[in-house]
């Protein structure tokens, strides 16, 4: 991340200490549904998504795309990163599994053509996420 995005980072989490407490109990309550062996698709789990999105936008980058990308990256490639958070790396790789299913439901949702054709999937009892599993 460059300076100015560091300092945001900064900026942000010092505003919004209140994060700091709630992320380890987020962190929980994602893994109850893991190590469960519930998939990732699931209603309850893209629940705890939605949660997790906009904690991350509070306490990290707001409504800069861009940064919050960087943020991500950043919690992958340095995983000391991740300790006051207490997420390991089954955990991180189930919620990106959840986070890749959110994001293409919102994504289809965005293009009518898509919602048509996910409508019409779904009427006819086919899976309408086609998501590999570990994507």
């Amino acid at each position: 991340m460059s300076a100015v995005q560091t300092e945001e980072v900064r900026r942000r989490q010092l505003a919004n200490l209140a994060h700091l407490d709630r992320w380890p109990a987020l962190v929980a309550e994602l893994r109850v549904p893991m190590e469960a062996g519930v998939d990732a698709r699931a209603a309850p789990v893209q629940a705890i998504v939605l949660r997790w999105q906009q904690m991350f936008r509070d306490s990290y980058c707001g409504d800069d795309a861009a940064l919050g990308a960087r943020v991500r990256d950043a919690f992958i490639q340095e995983p000391d990163l991740r300790l006051g958070v207490g997420i390991d790396e089954a955990s991180l790789t189930y919620l990106q599994r959840a986070r890749a299913v959110a994001h293409h439901f919102a994504g289809r949702e965005r293009r009518p053509e898509a919602k048509r054709a996910a409508c019409g999937d779904a009427a006819r009892g086919a899976p309408v996420a086609r998501i590999a599993p570990g994507a």
